[in-house]
């Protein structure tokens, strides 16, 4: 979407841009994007070109990097408002942390862009930025006409999207505005007696407001509580309590002084504030996880693969049977708790499919019963009329026990749970009442429970990664972490509620399945585990290459292996036509699985590929495009499943 209809500014000169950044392919590809659009755009590639064209050029926008070679964006931030105090700065950057967003924020800027932008994104932002522009030169007018005329200030201000107030020296109100009518649910008329303005702003902050404003008429007010926009608590007809940003500025009417407000909700940009925090925090959690993940899982796929060899080997009733059993179920455990920390940072494999919530609820019926215990009474209302979703149904497995055993939990001396299936269409307006959702049909699942409840503190870290308020050893903190970041790759939301002594619930939001595709009436014939094709392993890691070819060669395959990508490149060149399968590991040394299978392509375009990975990653996206849905098994994986996934891709 472009910025259609603020080409120019409102006294039609086109709108000037300066873009700061030390990488010239990148400014030039920004000027490529915006001069065809018609605006004037200069260039600045350091700290000291970004302070000449403040002074000569005085940009209306500045897409500013935060760093700058020596120097960085924030440093400038303060010079752009003293050279171009009209000027709106956004900062664009691959590095910043959540802090260093929130810090730019705070020292002025605009609006956040991070590193690769798209040219959506980019023109979504200065158009926001220009309407601010055009707002900001409103409110300037609205002024000025205040001193000549007040029926052309009320022709000004009833357009505006900001509520503008109008406060007279006896404490009366004689301008309120359609958005101020629209802001606080009250009708200009009713605000007309004395101090009618304190019933904007919540009881307890009466007496300060009174004597902030008495400051602000005899000119006694601090420095310090200047003309600088304000944050505030306003209070709407009905007592709920928003922030709100206020600018004030004093007027003067032949002999009568008045007080000018311009107020604009900030519940919005609070709330994309601390999604910027969350989401920088699950984006740390995910780095590590994908960071370890490759080889923790690398290390289980040996543990495990090892474990079941023995096993196989051992004769029934052996005295090691029990110990390795001990070993291959912590093992699990620990593969498990792998999987966890990658569905928090949203980086798992998922295999969706259109299921219904009622089948998942259906499916773990009978371990949710195990799990819960006979003290708490569980409740299940379904709802067969709700659409389809498009999803893993293992994970909303995951999430369902997730939310189930936090619920338990939370109820030792017993009590009601209750799991709800519904449907609910968000328009704009209620999708606003929730940070993460957009509008359109959902189907939800609610998890209900009647403990001890938590307070708005514990509400607010709830999701947080290793937060927990359970004693030592008794949780990780993943629990609902899981349920956020499954939900999240889900393209859903969460909601929680709760009070102390009034419990909690949770309801999971996940869109509506576009189109159901129908049930298959028949099962498919059960496959042979194994087969005589030749199949070629590549695998970096020597002990998860040794695994994965003694479980194929057990099956009845042929294995040849690879240590690494080059190898496998050079292998399948000299038996392209005897090979019938070839495994590749997605990270490994001198070339990628994906690198290997593109160059495999040229050789024979239809060879049958399985990847193996300890992580999912972006990789496997940018293929569907142009090579339909890989297959990918993610470690560590039962001699099965290796089994399983070969015969299905080789039966293809």
């Amino acid at each position: 979407m472009e910025a259609e209809g603020f080409e120019a500014n409102e006294l039609g000169a086109p709108w000037r841009i300066l873009i700061v950044d030390d990488e010239s392919d990148f400014v030039e590809t920004l000027a490529d994007i915006l001069e065809p659009r018609g605006y004037s755009i200069q260039r600045a590639g350091s700290v000291s070109e970004a302070r000449q064209a403040f002074r000569t050029f005085c940009p209306d926008v500045a897409l500013l990097d935060i760093r700058l070679g020596r120097g960085t964006g924030i440093d400038v931030l303060s010079e752009l408002r003293k050279a171009c105090p009209h000027a709106l700065c956004v900062v664009m950057t691959a590095y910043a942390t959540v802090e260093t967003a929130i810090e730019a924020l705070q020292e002025g800027a605009y609006d956040y862009l991070r590193k690769p932008l798209s040219a959506p994104d980019l023109m979504k932002t200065l158009e926001r930025c220009f309407e601010k522009l055009c707002l900001e030169r409103e409110k300037q007018l609205a002024e000025g006409a205040l001193r000549g005329s007040k029926e052309r200030l009320r022709t000004m201000v009833e357009a505006s999207k900001d509520a503008m107030i109008v406060l007279e020296r006896d404490g009366r109100i004689s301008l309120f505005n359609p958005a101020a009518e629209a802001m606080f649910g009250r009708r200009a008329g009713s605000m007309t007696a004395p101090n009618a303005w304190l019933s904007l702003l919540p009881q307890r902050n009466h007496e300060a407001s009174r004597a902030y404003v008495e400051a602000y008429f005899n000119g006694t007010l601090p420095p310090e509580l200047g003309d600088e926009p304000r944050r505030i608590t306003a209070c709407r007809r009905d007592g709920t309590m928003f922030p709100a940003e206020v600018s004030l500025s004093l007027g003067r009417h032949q002999e009568n002084r008045f007080l000018f407000a311009v107020l604009r909700d900030v519940t919005d940009r609070e709330r994309l504030e601390e999604q910027l925090r969350q989401a920088q925090k699950m984006e740390a959690v995910g780095q590590l996880a994908g960071g370890i993940a490759h080889d923790f899982n690398n290390l289980l796929q040996v543990i495990l693969g090892n474990t079941q060899f023995v096993m196989t080997d051992l004769p029934s009733g052996a005295p090691m049977l029990e110990d390795l059993q001990e070993v291959y179920d912590a093992g699990q455990r620990a593969a498990s708790l792998t999987r966890q920390l990658l569905a928090l940072s949203r980086k798992q494999i998922l295999q969706p499919e259109d299921v219904n919530l009622n089948d998942v609820v259906a499916d773990v019926m009978k371990m949710l019963r195990r799990v819960i215990g006979e003290h708490i009474d569980l409740h299940v209302i379904p709802d067969r009329k709700v659409p389809k979703v498009h999803a893993d149904p293992g994970q909303l497995q995951q999430v369902l026990i997730n939310l189930v055993v936090n619920a338990r939990d939370a109820m030792p001396e017993g009590g009601r749970m209750t799991i709800r299936i519904r449907s609910r269409v968000l328009d704009q307006t209620s999708a606003r009442e929730y940070p993460d959702a957009r509008p359109g049909k959902y189907t939800v699942i609610e998890v209900a429970d009647t403990g001890c409840g938590m307070d708005s503190g514990t509400l607010d870290h709830v999701f947080d990664p290793f937060f927990t308020t359970k004693e030592v050893g008794k949780g990780t903190g993943l629990g609902l972490a899981t349920v956020y970041g499954v939900v999240r790759q889900h393209n859903g939301f969460v909601h929680a509620w709760s009070r102390p002594g009034e419990g909690a619930r949770f309801e999971v939001y996940l869109p509506a399945a576009a189109a159901a595709k129908a049930d298959v009436s028949q099962e498919a014939p059960a496959k042979a585990p194994g087969g005589s094709e030749t199949i070629l392993i590549a695998e970096d890691d020597a002990p998860v290459r040794h695994v994965a070819s003694r479980i194929l060669a057990q099956g009845g395959y042929t294995v040849i292996t690879a240590a690494d990508g080059r190898e496998a490149l050079d292998l399948f060149t000299k038996q392209a036509d005897e090979i019938d399968l070839v495994i590749l590991d997605v990270v490994m040394p001198k070339l990628s699985g994906p690198a290997v299978r593109e160059q495999l392509k040229a050789i024979r375009d239809n060879v049958p590929v399985v990847y193996t990975s300890g992580y999912s990653d972006d990789v496997f996206g940018s293929l569907e495009d142009a090579a339909g849905t890989p297959q990918v098994l993610q470690k560590p994986y039962e001699p099965g499943e290796l089994l399983a996934r070969v015969r299905d891709v080789l039966d293809v």
